[in-house]
């Protein structure tokens, strides 16, 4: 066979196996995301005392006023450094620096008073974790929130009495399991000090955050829900 011959037959050949294999490429396989976004849900809480309601802005972004004692909703963000910006309705407006941590849940509690203030986050779980609460039980975290009060301890009257007592000054507490129901609380603090707050719902199988808040003179109570 001439040279010309066995080029020709080659590329023929070539052509054939090159096909062949264009035919066995698996096009359903997805192709690799040029950038992994990684995300994390966060809500925020004004606590505040004496700045009223906060319009709140994050890296630019709206996210809305939310008024004393009160929370936002889950919001999904990307993961990493954040600036919020904060608009008090009655105390200067502030600038705030925290991060978001990946495919974590948190809350970032917005505390203090309309003199000085500041930011504190809380991690909760792991966004795509169920939490793993009995049928029959709430379990319940609580928060110092106020600016000038100790939290020493707590009762929950009810059903079952739960009483907690906590190392001082109290941040943020421990986790205590309880039935569900309504409850009347007494609240210990500044060591010797007791006031009492009544009506606090625990649903079953839910995660609560209760918060005592406000100033001295002026404290309130408030759940709120972790799920």
């Amino acid at each position: 066979m001439r040279i010309p011959d066995k080029v020709k037959y080659l590329l023929v050949l070539c052509s054939g196996l090159l096909f062949f294999v264009t035919g066995c490429v698996d096009t359903s396989v997805q192709s690799i995301p040029s950038q992994i976004v990684y995300n994390s849900q966060v809500k925020f809480t004004n606590l505040v005392a004496g700045a009223g309601a906060a319009t709140l802005t994050m890296n630019g972004q709206s996210i809305g006023t939310v008024g004393f004692g009160e929370e936002t909703s889950d919001m999904t963000v990307q993961a990493g450094s954040k600036t919020l910006s904060v608009n008090y309705a009655s105390a200067s407006n502030q600038q705030y620096l925290f991060s978001t941590d990946t495919d974590y849940k948190l809350r970032v509690y917005l505390v203090g008073t309309a003199s000085s203030n500041n930011v504190l986050k809380n991690l909760q779980r792991y966004i795509f974790q169920t939490p793993n609460v009995p049928q029959d039980t709430a379990q319940v975290t609580f928060f110092n929130g106020s600016p000038n009060v100790t939290f020493d301890g707590i009762t929950l009257n009810g059903t079952d009495t739960t009483e907690v007592s906590f190392d001082s000054p109290l941040a943020l507490g421990d986790a205590s399991s309880m039935k569900s129901g309504t409850y009347s609380v007494d609240v210990m603090y500044n060591d010797s000090l007791s006031t009492s707050f009544s009506s606090v719902n625990m649903g079953a199988m839910h995660r609560y955050t209760v918060v005592l808040y406000d100033t001295l003179g002026n404290l309130q109570l408030k759940p709120f829900t972790d799920d």
